[in-house]
Formats: C-alpha cells, structure tokens, sequence
C-alpha cells in the first residue's frame, strides 16, 4: 500500500480551533492575504473575501453642458443628446410600435414641455397614444398597411428654443414580438 503525501497547512487553523465561521474567515483572510501579496487586485479579493468590502455605485456625474447645444437640430444630433428606440408589439390582432424618445446629455432647459399630441405629426402610422413626460416621449403607433416607412416630425425645448426634428421608422423588417424597429433622428 502506497502512503499518501499531505500538504502542510502552517498558516490555516487546525481542523479542531474555533467555530466553522471562525475557521472560514481565517481561511478567507488567508486568501485575501494572498492575493494582496501577488497583486491580483481589489475585485478578487472582494470577490472572495466579501467581509467588509464596500463599493461605490453611484452614478457619475452628468456630462457638463455642450456649449451651443441648442442652436440647431444638427447640435443636438451630433452630440447624441436625442435617442429614440422603437420595438414592435402585438396588440390583439394588431401589431404596434412602441416608441421612446429621451434625451442623453446635458443641456439648460431641454424638455418637451408645452409638446401636445396635435402637435406631432405622422405619416406612415397613425398615432393612437402619448405618453409625455419633460424628459421622455413614449408614443404608440399602428403602422398603415404596406407602409414601408413611417415619419413623425416632434419638436422640443432647448434653452428656451423651439427645435423640430423628425423620427424616420423603418417598418420593412419582420414583425417579431420586442423586435427592435430601426429608428433614425434626421433634421
């Protein structure tokens, strides 16, 4: 019969000392205090030494105002500072497009307040609900029949400006439930 070889553990506690959670922080530490010697860094040493670990998870700042961002549509698209999403829905036998368009940067007094329904203008859909909100416009669409695209002209508040843009929808794609609906924000 063959003799097995153990390894030694010198540092570790032995199997008898302590409690099974002070025996599992001991080894805990053991591992941290590895870690920390060969480098490997703050988010393994988290990772396997929860005990006291604290991270920062609060949002960073917002970006500082673009400086004549609100000049014209083209400004505001250049930065990113509109986003629209668009993904289809089945709506009982019907398939609509949920719309959302927000905003993504920081600027004085960007808003769609004072935007009302009347206000937009469709082609290609029609437009059955609004939700608005300063920040964010969520529109439902049902598109017309062999409608390939579809158009929305909206506009917004930018320091107190009126800029209009428009909302291009691509609507030849296949209609998948959640599928995303390719939008494009043109001037």
């Amino acid at each position: 019969m063959k003799k097995r070889k153990t390894r030694s553990r010198q540092s570790l506690p032995e199997t008898g000392a302590g409690t099974v959670r002070e025996r599992t922080l001991a080894h805990m530490g053991h591992i941290f205090s590895n870690a920390k010697k060969l480098g490997a860094g703050l988010a393994f040493a988290c990772g396997v030494a929860a005990q006291g670990c604290v991270v920062d998870r609060a949002p960073p700042p917002p970006p500082p105002p673009l400086p004549g961002g609100c000049e014209s549509p083209d400004a505001l698209l250049l930065h990113n500072c509109v986003k629209a999403r668009a993904a289809w829905r089945k709506s009982g036998r019907k398939w609509t497009v949920n719309l959302g368009i927000d905003f993504w940067c920081s600027l004085p007094g960007i808003s769609f307040a004072g935007l009302r329904k009347e206000d937009i203008r469709v082609s290609g859909a029609s437009l059955t609900t609004t939700t608005l909100d300063p920040q964010i416009l969520n529109l439902v669409l049902i598109p017309v029949r062999r409608e390939k695209q579809a158009q929305l002209d909206v506009s917004m508040q930018c320091d107190k400006r009126i800029i209009p843009f428009r909302v291009t929808l691509d609507l030849s794609g296949p209609r998948k439930k959640n599928g995303v609906v390719p939008a494009e924000l043109v001037k």
